[in-house]
């Protein structure tokens, strides 16, 4: 793959093709194609500098939106499922059904004085957020609290790739601790889902991890995924850490640290 890239130096539009392909200096081969010129006293007729940024084969990128898109080139032909609100005691219903999931939410009774506040915080922000009446559940888990929400509109908290679910889940956290000395309950790790997005999200990922993993097999090649953030990558680590033929390892920086499919030799 090649691509060119432009910035006031070459310096600076090489580190504006590796920012954007998320690759180190040594995973590139750089071609100069003008070195720029700052022009009188910097301003009038100054060039920019052009480079071009070489991606041998031995390293392909691959984003969470390519794959989406060819799944959603394969699947037009297929009919589409109609979107459905569900209550919360349903899409908890068919989620413990599916999955013999052991989540079993706690009665108004049996909420601690951490989860209580938690269960305020979420309603109130939904409320601000536009969200009437969201459906709320809590249990206890092996680390603190999981909690769930439904409702209409509730992606509105959901946010772009979970960004705003993420805040908020820090967010429950630091509500859940406060006070923390006078609670009996100790520390309480907030596990946060709405609208099922982690459970979607992380089969979509181990989905991913697989059918990636087969590609870099077959062609032999390293496949470098788009950056993610420290869950999401171990669930791509886990996912292939049992599979034959490929081996997994992160590199780069936050937040461009990436997971990189590697086929054993």
């Amino acid at each position: 793959m090649n691509k060119e890239y432009i910035g006031r130096t070459v310096d600076e539009a090489i580190e504006v093709g590796l920012t954007e392909l998320q690759l180190k200096r040594e995973d590139v081969d750089v071609l100069v194609l003008d070195e720029g010129s700052r022009g009188v006293l910097g301003i009038f007729g100054a060039k920019m500098a052009r480079v071009m940024l070489v991606v041998p084969d031995s390293m392909e990128s691959f984003t969470l939106e390519q794959w989406e898109e060819e799944e959603k080139e394969e699947a037009k032909a297929e009919p589409q499922p109609t979107v459905v609100f569900k209550t919360l005691d349903q899409a908890l219903a068919e989620q413990e059904a599916a999955a013999q999931d052991d989540f079993v939410p706690l009665s108004e009774e049996e909420l601690s004085e951490s989860a209580a506040r938690v269960n305020d915080f979420l309603t109130t922000v939904a409320a601000y957020m536009g969200v009437d009446e969201p459906g709320v559940a809590i249990a206890r888990g092996e680390r603190g609290l999981r909690v769930r929400m439904e409702g209409d509109k509730i992606g509105v908290m959901i946010g772009h790739r979970g960004e705003t679910l993420d805040a908020l889940q820090l967010l429950a956290g630091l509500v859940a601790n406060q006070n923390r000395a006078d609670n009996d309950d100790g520390y309480q790790r907030v596990s946060l889902d709405i609208g099922s997005y982690r459970r979607k999200r992380e089969q979509t990922l181990v989905n991913l991890a697989h059918r990636l993993a087969q590609k870099a097999v077959r062609s032999r090649r390293n496949v470098s995924l788009e950056p993610m953030n420290s869950y999401e990558r171990r669930i791509i680590h886990s996912t292939l850490a049992s599979v034959r033929g490929v081996e997994t390892h992160s590199e780069g920086e936050d937040p461009y640290r990436h997971v990189v499919i590697q086929p054993k030799k």
